[in-house]
């Protein structure tokens, strides 16, 4: 492995744009300086329907090789192909659709391994975010197409350009032999477990809500292609030449390039922040559309057929892609992969069909006869894509509702998260049923933060009755749910939880419950949170202190200094790290720290540890070190906060240091002394501590008895769990761990 597994990806994702774009540009360039669009558009359609066969026939099949060594045969096959083009005895004609299609073909080949790389390579804490981050990637690749084609391969004739398409095929593949292929590099294989049959959707209304998707997709799908051959005769109406072509195609996919960039993250954070539901996102995708269409209407310029393109190909990355996938994504493994390849085939390939039909007609016909007919149709389609999806969405609730109510919980979590976001009208009441029938704490968790997003009376006050129960994490779901309400009846309840009138279950919901204000109301909430330093409990003072310290107000620096020579060690250190981000304390912070690690008192030390993880700061990293060497760092009380520490600074010895505590658990304090530690980490951190504690090749008996110390956690560590068997299985020939099940 040269690199991390996620850079390695977004480098990928950045060479993966790359190739596509300049081969797709030259290759349409070429065919719209020698043929007419509807050559252009069979190639396109052939194409499209090509890509989808393979993958059918690919997954199909299971291959003894990893996926990246068969993905660099497939890449390399690609190669072979396009090297043929070059043959002499093909025509320009010939040449030029044949390019065409392959460009179409190579755009879907290289983009799903991409995809597939990251899924078998990323645990679920990157994975999640990992197609977004390798989007913007893509679009990074967009704009060195962009730079390429106008500076470096300027004046360069078509054979030239698949020579330099070439080229950057090779470091493609030169990045995936040497990233991925080693056997160091393991990769995990999702739906490996013996037994194990993707779940199938039954009932009227759940093969209406198929059918309904699926002609959605089929009519944006027929909107689309009319859209792409309204483009291609606008560019061989006004641009004739090969180079012209390149330039203003390379330009215009530049400005759609960072349109996504910018817009993206704004939309994604919007998405998440707000639950929209994806009837929403395809309704505006649709409403921009037919805005563009209707521009293109008015005034049948040039202009207006490059801004449907580029309105088109942000609309679909912004809103339409994420309204999809938010509906795959309520579905469970096998149903989830064959509803995503469904719509995937109408979307773009059998909506092309028609087309295959109408070209004769079309092609009799003048390039303004065919836009006003085009038009009108592209809208109708649109229109009837976004009524679709508003009768699939009719048969998606009560599909929905049925999956909620099964015995299978993976399904009933998903389908509950589903329907925090399209909240039909009996949402709350039906959650608030779910939750007096007393159902398992995951799917308990799901249904509390969903009803947040409800913003009902009802359902706020079915979420303050789940406090009552006696699990910690339950009553941290309750605290998370008020985030999202917002509103002064959730402020009360966390007044109420952080001075103890509502009594928590442990210190750590009291501690949440004073971050919690802070989050709702900000600096307003500094008087309510300096109570929690007046507390008689040093742990609440201790909390306070970091909490407030986040705020980062100078006006607090008063309170802060009167607890630095507090005699509890962790009150101390944490009024340090209060007065560290300021210039005129920041001395003091690390004197006080470094005189702390410099001590031999492990609660000294451990307090200290701590303070150094949580602020990332490596300005101690040799003192840490200096400990490794002491008979300290075996210290019991200094060994799960060293090894924090360490891999909070992004040191390899935390991990190892952190595989030898699981070695060494016995369970009791110890293991729940561990579980302490590895619950303060990051999510992603936690996964890649999994991961390096798997491949270590160490103790099977070790691994064994941490999934069982994760399964018998206080805390929530499903995912966790899931992920160590997943990796577990793919490393030990399907072995599943024992007694590991959540």
């Amino acid at each position: 492995m040269l690199l991390s597994n996620t850079v390695g990806l977004f480098l990928l994702g950045v060479m993966t744009g790359w190739v596509v774009d300049v081969n797709f540009i030259s290759a349409q360039s070429f065919l719209l300086s020698e043929l007419e669009p509807s050559q252009g558009l069979v190639a396109i359609i052939g194409a499209n329907l090509a890509f989808s066969f393979f993958l059918g026939l690919i997954h199909r099949h299971r291959f003894k090789v990893k996926f990246s060594v068969f993905g660099a045969c497939c890449a390399a096959f690609f190669l072979v192909l396009l090297f043929g083009l070059q043959l002499p005895f093909l025509g320009s004609e010939t040449r030029g659709i044949l390019w065409l299609g392959v460009s179409i073909f190579g755009s879907g080949l290289f983009r799903w391994i991409n995809d597939d790389l990251a899924i078998k390579h990323l645990n679920p804490g990157q994975a999640e975010a990992s197609f977004f981050y390798l989007a913007s990637a893509r679009e990074i690749g967009t704009i060195l197409s962009f730079l390429t084609l106008r500076f470096w391969t300027e004046g360069f004739a078509p054979g030239q350009m698949i020579q330099v398409v070439s080229v950057l095929i090779v470091g493609w593949l030169a990045l995936v032999l040497a990233q991925f292929a080693p056997r160091a590099n393991l990769e995990i294989q999702y739906g490996s477990r013996e037994g194990a049959k993707p779940p199938a959707l039954d009932g009227k209304d759940a093969r209406l809500f198929i059918v309904f998707f699926l002609l959605m997709m089929f009519f944006l799908g027929l909107s689309h292609v009319g859209q792409e051959y309204l483009l291609l005769l606008a560019l061989k109406q006004n641009v004739s030449s090969f180079e012209a072509l390149k330039d203003i195609q390379a330009e215009y996919y530049l400005v759609a390039s960072l349109l996504v960039v910018a817009l993206g993250p704004l939309a994604a954070r919007w998405i998440q922040s707000r639950r929209s539901s994806p009837l929403r996102l395809l309704s505006l995708y649709a409403g921009v559309m037919l805005l563009f269409l209707g521009l293109c209407w008015v005034h049948p310029v040039f202009f207006s057929f490059i801004a449907l393109e580029v309105g088109q190909v942000v609309a679909k990355s912004v809103v339409g892609e994420p309204g999809c996938q938010m509906i795959y994504a309520a579905f469970k493994d096998g149903v989830r992969n064959r509803l995503r390849s469904w719509g995937v085939f109408f979307f773009d390939s059998l909506a092309g069909l028609p087309f295959l039909v109408l070209l004769p007609f079309l092609a009799s016909i003048g390039a303004a006869e065919q836009v006003r007919i085009l038009l009108p149709m592209a809208a109708a389609c649109v229109i009837a894509g976004a009524f679709l999806a508003w009768r699939a969405r009719l048969r998606l609730v009560p599909t929905l509702y049925g999956l909620f109510g099964a015995a299978d919980k993976e399904s009933s979590i998903l389908a509950a998260q589903a329907l925090s976001y399209l909240r039909p009208k009996d949402f709350t009441s039906r959650m608030d049923e779910m939750l007096k029938s007393d159902p398992k704490n995951l799917l308990r968790k799901t249904i509390i933060l969903g009803l947040a997003y409800s913003k009902e009376a009802k359902a706020l006050d079915a979420v303050v009755r789940e406090f009552q129960s006696d699990k910690e994490e339950i009553q941290l779901a309750v605290l998370d749910a008020m985030r999202v309400f917002r509103n002064y009846r959730a402020l009360q309840f966390a007044v109420d939880v952080m001075s103890g009138r509502v009594v928590s279950k442990s210190l750590q919901v009291r501690v949440n419950a004073s971050r919690l204000i802070g989050a709702i109301y900000g600096r307003r909430a500094i008087p309510f949170l300096l109570r929690g330093l007046e507390d008689s409990d040093p742990r609440i003072v201790a909390n306070t202190l970091e909490t407030l310290g986040e705020f980062q107000d100078r006006k607090l620096i008063g309170f802060f200094e009167v607890l630095l020579a507090h005699s509890v060690p962790r009150v101390r250190l944490n009024a340090l790290m209060a007065v560290s981000p300021f210039r005129e304390t920041r001395r003091l912070y690390r004197e006080g720290v470094a005189s702390a690690l410099r001590t031999r008192d492990p609660a000294w030390i451990a307090s200290s540890l701590y303070v150094v993880g949580r602020l990332r700061d490596s300005f101690f990293l040799p003192l840490v070190e200096r400990l490794l060497d002491t008979p300290l760092a075996e210290n019991p009380r200094i060994r799960g906060g060293l090894a924090w520490a360490l891999t909070r600074l992004g040191d390899a010895r935390g991990f190892e240091r952190f595989a030898t505590l699981v070695a060494d658990a016995q369970g009791g304090e110890e293991s729940a002394t561990l579980m302490h530690f590895f619950g303060q980490l990051p999510p992603e951190t936690r996964f890649e501590a999994i991961e390096r504690l798997v491949r270590r090749g160490g103790d099977a008996s070790s691994v064994k008895s941490f999934a069982r110390t994760l399964r018998e956690s206080s805390l929530d560590f499903h995912r966790e769990l899931e992920y160590l068997d997943l990796l577990w299985r793919s490393g030990h020939g399907g072995e599943q761990l024992v007694d590991c099940a959540v």
